[in-house]
C-alpha cells in the first residue's frame, strides 16, 4: 500500500494542497484502502470527509455527496457511527424531499441509537419532519429518544421541552378530532400520554373547554381583549389558528404551533419597546425590513441547522394572514401591506438560494393558501424542485490560502 496511506502527516499535506476536485477524488480513493485504526484516527478521517461532504453540499453536488456517504457508511462503518450527524442530517433532507420513508428510516435510526451526540440537528430534523407532515415518523423518533435526552448530563438547553410540547399538540388535535366529531375523548389515556412529558392533563381539559369549540372572531369584544388581556387572547389566537390550519389546510396542529411560534416571535421583536395596550391593527402591521431582517437572523449561515425553520415560517406567514383576514381581525390595508412584504422578502430568498430550494420543497406539501392562486402556487413549487439540478462543478484549482499579491 502507498506510503500516503499510512502516513497521517503526509495525507494530510497532499489533502492541503489539492483542489476541491482533488480532494473529493483523493477521499474517495482513500476510503477504499485498507487502512489501520491508528491511521484513521491520528489522521482524524471524519473531519476531512466532512469538509468535502460541506464542499460538495454548497456546490448542490447531490449525487456525489451521496456516493461519498454511501462509500464512507460501508468502508468505515465505525467511524461513521461516530461522525454520523452531520452526514445522517444530509441524507435526510434529501430522503424527505424523494420521498422515500424507508431509506428515511435508516438514515434516522443511528439518531435513536445515539441522540446525544446529534442533538442540534435531531432537533432541526424534528422540525422537517414536522413541515413535511411525517408525524407517525416523528412520534416513533420521540418514543425512542425522550428519556435519553431528558436524562442527559450531556445536554444543555432543555432540549426536552421540545419534545414534550410536540406530544402536547398531537394530543390536543386529537382531542378536537373527537370532540368535533361527537365521539367520546378517552382523559384516562390522554393523562396516561401527557403526564410522561411532564404535563398536567388538566391544561389540556382546559383548552378543551375554553378554546376547541369557539374559535376566535373579530369585533369589539376580541379588540377589547386584545389590548387588556394579551395573554389570554394569543391562546385563543393560538388554537384558532391550528383549527383553521387543519380543518381549511389539513395540517397538523404540530406544525400549525410550530409556525405559530416562530411568527409571534417575530411580531413581539419590533413591537417589544411599544405600548402593550396597542390594537390589533397596529401589532400586525409588519414592513419588508423587520421581516426580512429578521428571516435573516434565522436562516443563519451556511452551516446553520435553522434554515428550514426560517423558510417554514417565512412561507407560512401567508397562511398566518389568511387566517387573520378570515377572522376579521385586521383590515384589508393591513393584509395587503403585509402580503407585499412576505412576497418581497420571499422573492429575495428564492433568488439568493436558488440551489437549496429543493431542502425546503416542504412548503409545496402544504395546501394552496387563499391568497395565492393554483398558477403561482405550482410554477414556485416547479422552481423549488428543479433547484437540485443547479449545480456548480468542483473547483479544480488549489486555493491560494494568502490570496493574490
Amino acid at each position: 500500500m502507498p506510503e500516503t496511506y499510512v502516513n497521517p502527516a503526509m495525507w494530510d499535506e497532499k489533502f492541503d494542497s489539492f483542489s476541491n476536485k482533488e480532494r473529493y477524488d483523493f477521499v474517495m480513493e482513500t476510503l477504499q484502502q485498507p487502512l489501520t485504526p491508528k491511521f484513521v484516527e491520528e489522521l482524524d478521517l471524519g473531519f476531512c470527509i466532512g469538509e468535502v461532504l460541506d464542499e460538495l453540499n454548497t456546490n448542490n453536488l447531490v449525487e456525489n455527496a451521496l456516493e461519498l456517504i454511501q462509500k464512507f457508511k460501508y468502508h468505515q462503518s465505525e467511524l461513521y457511527k461516530e461522525e454520523y450527524p452531520f452526514f445522517d442530517y444530509f441524507l435526510v433532507e434529501y430522503y424527505l424531499f424523494q420521498k422515500e420513508p424507508e431509506k428515511l428510516e435508516e438514515a434516522l435510526s443511528r439518531f435513536k441509537i445515539d441522540p446525544e451526540k446529534g442533538i442540534e440537528p435531531l432537533l432541526s430534523i424534528m422540525d422537517m419532519l414536522i413541515y413535511y407532515g411525517y408525524i407517525d415518523t416523528l412520534q416513533n423518533l420521540i418514543d425512542q429518544t425522550y428519556l435519553v435526552v431528558r436524562d442527559s448530563e450531556e445536554i444543555i438547553g432543555g432540549a426536552q421541552y421540545d419534545f414534550a410540547q410536540i406530544i402536547f399538540h398531537n394530543l390536543v388535535n386529537k382531542i378536537y378530532n373527537q370532540t368535533n366529531n361527537g365521539s367520546h375523548v378517552d382523559w384516562n389515556f390522554i393523562n396516561s400520554e401527557i403526564s410522561k412529558y411532564g404535563y398536567d392533563h388538566k391544561k389540556m381539559r382546559d383548552i378543551s373547554d375554553k378554546h376547541l369549540m369557539s374559535p376566535i372572531q373579530g369585533g369589539e369584544e376580541f379588540e377589547k381583549n386584545f389590548r387588556n388581556n394579551r395573554i389570554e387572547i394569543f391562546e385563543s389566537l393560538m388554537w384558532s389558528f391550528c383549527i383553521y390550519m387543519y380543518t381549511e389546510k389539513n395540517m397538523n396542529f404540530i406544525c400549525s404551533a410550530n409556525l405559530w411560534n416562530g411568527i409571534i416571535t417575530f411580531l413581539e421583536g419590533p413591537k417589544s419597546k411599544h405600548n402593550k395596550k396597542q390594537p390589533a391593527e397596529i401589532y400586525f402591521d409588519i414592513s419588508k425590513h423587520s421581516l426580512e431582517h429578521y428571516i435573516s437572523g434565522l436562516y443563519g449561515g451556511i452551516m446553520s441547522l435553522r434554515q428550514a425553520k426560517a423558510i417554514a415560517i417565512l412561507w407560512g406567514l401567508t397562511y398566518f394572514y389568511d387566517f387573520l383576514i378570515s377572522k376579521k381581525l385586521i383590515s384589508n390595508s393591513i393584509f395587503n401591506k403585509a402580503k407585499r412584504s412576505i412576497e418581497y422578502v420571499k422573492n429575495a430568498y428564492i433568488q439568493t438560494y436558488q440551489r437549496s430550494l429543493w431542502k425546503y420543497n416542504f412548503v409545496h406539501r402544504w395546501k394552496i393558501p387563499d391568497s395565492i392562486s393554483y398558477e403561482e402556487f405550482e410554477s414556485e413549487a416547479k422552481i423549488f424542485a428543479e433547484s437540485i439540478k443547479i449545480q456548480i462543478p468542483l473547483n479544480c484549482e488549489p486555493e491560494n490560502d494568502f490570496g493574490e499579491l
